[in-house]
This record gives structure tokens, C-alpha cells and sequence, in this order.
């Protein structure tokens, strides 16, 4: 009887805590007013002027007008942060203005000189003519339009920063069209007709999230099941399609994930009209092809399970958030869990992060109404606030913040935003109250009482 009754309290206490202690809790420590604006994209995090102090910077929109500006807040010893001010207006009223996706990037280069300079990156202009601009953020505090290059793809695309060749030298690319991320030389493109990494169509705008597949040897430019090479040196045909996986032409949102465990990835497609498909690039073979399992949301991949094997995580819809798992055997994707949530537009990004480091990555997801912390594991030992049960798995609300945003495509950042080497998550959005112009907020939220795993200093792209 008394092994019962240890055991029943040890499942009340939870995993890994002490004295009731719960490693998920979280609690606001810092937020920052940013203006007249109420739309705010993900909050991206470096160390722009190389201090050693993060700062924030993110892409605040006019829903009315769709001009947007971006934000930077400069990092500063804790408690000393401060919003420095507002880069120049962008975007054209009435145009179709990519907001929604969080269409920046940032980074420090080297300029000519060996000079360490803050780069900022964003993808704005009208329905029928977009361009890449870079943006100085320099040690006067303040933010300038260094030079734009104009997009031949026509995308609202994400910029993306990458070293395709490994020498030193970074690029910046949206969709399959690379540039030299210190001078935008253009570099190369994969052509008009091929994949371009296409997100779902929203507010009339097509994002492109495209990534970068690694095999040991070569850096992939990743879109849609098309993989391409990229030589900076070979410029201005420096881009080359090396393969198209499985011979099927599907665009969509691709990501590499391990999601048979035997250490190769496989490549995770979501197609514009939110179909998965799994390609074995080694073995170039189609795993899965358009599953009727739908992902309206850029999926987010890693263990959190713990079972060795990726697991792939989104929205399903305006309605659900969704674990998948893929059942190497029987050659299905299969849902594991699902529970409810409250987005409208169904395309909240998700983001992964192990806080308690015990090699089961959680869920940190924000909707219209709520942060949350998720233990995605669906293991019944494990405990905590808010218990979810629904269909034939159980997934654990572990921690929620009520925060309040007309979410689209933005996810949470979780890194060291205040420069303290502490884990912190940071998002955007309107503090516990009603939604009103001029109220938005950049929030940094922290571990309450058990302190969470180291992370990445920085998180500065999507």
C-alpha cells in the first residue's frame, strides 16, 4: 500500500521537479511598447553591433494601409534594454504587403574592410514587383536602407541565410534565387518554372519557406521536393537543379527531418493546399505522396517523444494542433495526437525546444489567446496543469500565459534575448487586455522558479 501511494504522489509532483516544482512554469519578465503599429511578426534575436548584447528586431505592420517599418530594441545589460527606434516606412498603401510571415532576416558580416556590421533583411513592395532590401543597423542606434536588389521570382518569400559552399562568405536567398548577402550581387536563380518553396496563399501574398538539406558533403538549396546546388563562385548561374525527388513536381514548405530514426533525413513537403509528402533523398524514393493528413500551419519537426524519430507537429486546421508520426514499416503517417486550439487563420508557426534537457523536445506554440508550453510526449506518467485529453492520445498543457495577437504566420523565438546567457522565450503581441491600436507589445517570457536548458544565443531567422 505504500509503494501506491508514492507512487500516486510522485505522479502529481511530475517529472524532474522537486517539491512540486514545475520546470515548465513561466512567468513575463520584461516588455517593450513598440508603437503605433499592431502587427508584429516574429521577434528575431542577435546580436547586431557585436557587443555581446542581444538585441530584437522585428517587422510591425498597418493591417490598414499595409505599409510596415521595422523595430529594433538594443540589448543592453539586463534590465537596460531599450527600443531605439523605427527603421523607414516601407511597402505601398493598398498593395498586397507581405506581413504575415515574418519576411525578414538578420545577421553580422564582415564588410571590406574586416569591419563587423549588423544586417537586416526584408522581402516588401507591391503585388506585381518585390524587392530584397538590406537594411544597416550601425553603433549610432539607429537603422538605414543600405542598397535593394528586385526579386525575378515575384514572391513575398522569407529571406533565408545560409553558407551553401563553407567558406566563410554568407548568402541570402529567397526562394531559389540566391544573392551575396554583403553586397546582394546576384548570384543565381532556379528559374521561373521551378519550386520555390511556396507557403500557403494567404492575404493574397505566397511565402516562401524555403530551407537548406545537408548530406555531410553538400549544403542543398531544399524546395519543394526539388534540390538544387548553389556556387557562389559560378555566379550568375550559380543555382543548378541537382535532383528532383521522385520525379514528382510538388511545390509547397520542405524541411529535413530523421523521421525513421536510422540517423539520414528524409525530406517533409507541405504543399500549397497542405498535403504531406515524405521523400528518402538517399534512396531517392517517394515515402509518402500527398497524405490526406492535412497541415494548414509550416510544420515544425523534432523528438518529442523520445523514441529516437522525428515527429512532425502543426496546425491540422483553424481548429486542432497536431502531432504526426511516420511508420517506417507500414509505410504510413499516422496521427498521434491532437488537441484543440484557437488561431483563425490556421497558420501559426510552431517552434521546438527542450526546456527541461531531458531529451523529449516541448512544443512552444502561441495562438490568438494564449503561450503556451506543451509536453507533446503522450506518456501518462507525466504530469501537469491543464491535462488535455483528446481522441486516442493524451497530450499536457504544462504552462499557458494569456497574451492576446491577431496571429498569422509568426511563431514564438526561444533564446538568450536578454543577454543574462538565461532562456528566454519572446514574442509579439498585446498584454492581457483588449485588442487596440497602438497597444503592441514585444513580451520576454522566462522559467518562473526552475531554470530551463541552455539555449542558442541567437534565433535571427525563420
Amino acid at each position: 500500500m505504500r509503494k501506491i501511494v508514492l507512487h500516486i504522489m510522485m505522479l502529481f509532483l511530475g517529472v524532474g521537479t522537486a517539491c512540486g516544482q514545475n520546470p515548465f512554469d513561466m512567468r513575463l519578465l520584461k516588455s517593450f511598447p513598440i508603437g503605433e503599429y499592431n502587427g508584429v511578426n516574429t521577434v528575431l534575436v542577435c546580436d547586431l553591433d557585436g557587443d555581446g548584447l542581444p538585441e530584437m528586431a522585428t517587422v510591425q505592420s498597418d493591417y490598414r494601409d499595409n505599409e510596415g517599418r521595422i523595430v529594433i530594441v538594443k540589448g543592453g545589460a539586463l534590465g537596460k534594454q531599450k527600443v531605439i527606434g523605427f527603421g523607414e516606412k516601407y511597402g505601398t498603401p493598398g498593395a498586397s504587403f507581405g506581413y504575415s510571415a515574418c519576411p525578414m532576416a538578420m545577421t553580422t558580416v564582415r564588410d571590406g574592410a574586416g569591419r563587423l556590421e549588423g544586417h537586416i533583411y526584408i522581402v516588401a513592395g507591391t503585388a506585381d514587383a518585390k524587392n530584397l532590401y538590406l537594411y544597416k543597423y550601425n553603433s549610432i542606434d539607429d537603422i538605414q536602407e543600405e542598397r535593394s536588389v528586385a526579386l525575378q521570382n515575384n514572391l513575398y518569400g522569407i529571406p533565408r541565410i545560409a553558407d551553401f559552399n563553407n567558406d566563410g562568405r554568407l548568402e541570402v536567398f529567397v526562394g531559389t534565387e540566391v544573392f551575396d548577402a554583403n553586397s546582394l550581387t546576384f548570384i543565381g536563380f532556379g528559374g521561373g518554372d521551378a519550386n520555390s518553396g511556396r507557403h500557403l496563399q494567404h492575404d493574397g501574398a505566397n511565402f516562401s519557406l524555403t530551407t537548406v538539406y545537408t548530406n555531410n558533403t553538400e549544403n542543398y538549396l531544399l524546395a519543394g521536393n526539388q534540390l538544387f546546388t548553389v556556387n557562389p563562385k559560378a555566379a550568375p548561374n550559380g543555382v543548378t537543379l541537382y535532383n528532383t525527388i521522385g520525379g514528382v513536381q510538388k511545390d509547397g514548405s520542405a524541411l529535413a527531418a530523421d523521421l525513421d530514426g536510422d540517423g539520414i533525413n528524409e525530406v517533409v513537403v507541405r504543399d500549397p493546399q497542405g498535403r504531406l509528402s515524405l521523400f528518402d533523398v538517399k534512396n531517392n524514393e517517394v515515402l509518402i505522396l500527398n497524405s490526406a493528413l492535412p497541415m494548414s500551419s509550416y510544420p515544425a519537426v523534432g523528438d518529442i517523444d523520445g523514441d529516437g524519430c522525428d515527429e512532425i507537429v502543426g496546425l491540422k486546421d483553424k481548429t486542432y494542433l497536431s502531432a504526426y508520426k511516420f511508420h517506417k514499416e507500414k509505410g504510413v503517417l499516422y496521427e498521434f495526437w491532437t488537441i484543440p486550439h484557437s488561431d483563425i487563420s490556421g497558420q501559426t508557426g510552431i517552434t521546438l525546444f527542450d526546456f527541461n534537457a531531458d531529451g523529449m523536445q516541448e512544443i512552444v506554440y502561441r495562438d490568438e489567446t494564449l503561450l503556451r508550453i506543451i509536453n507533446g510526449s503522450g506518456k501518462s506518467h507525466i504530469t501537469g496543469n491543464d491535462t488535455i485529453k483528446y481522441g486516442r492520445r493524451v497530450a499536457y498543457n504544462l504552462a499557458s500565459v494569456g497574451i492576446k495577437s491577431p496571429t498569422k504566420s509568426e511563431r514564438p523565438v526561444v533564446a538568450q534575448a536578454l543577454g543574462d546567457e538565461a532562456t528566454q522565450i519572446v514574442i509579439g503581441g498585446v498584454l492581457f487586455g483588449d485588442y487596440k491600436p497602438g497597444t503592441a507589445q514585444i513580451c520576454i517570457f522566462g522559467a518562473n522558479t526552475v531554470p530551463w536548458a541552455k539555449s542558442e544565443k541567437t534565433e535571427n531567422q525563420y
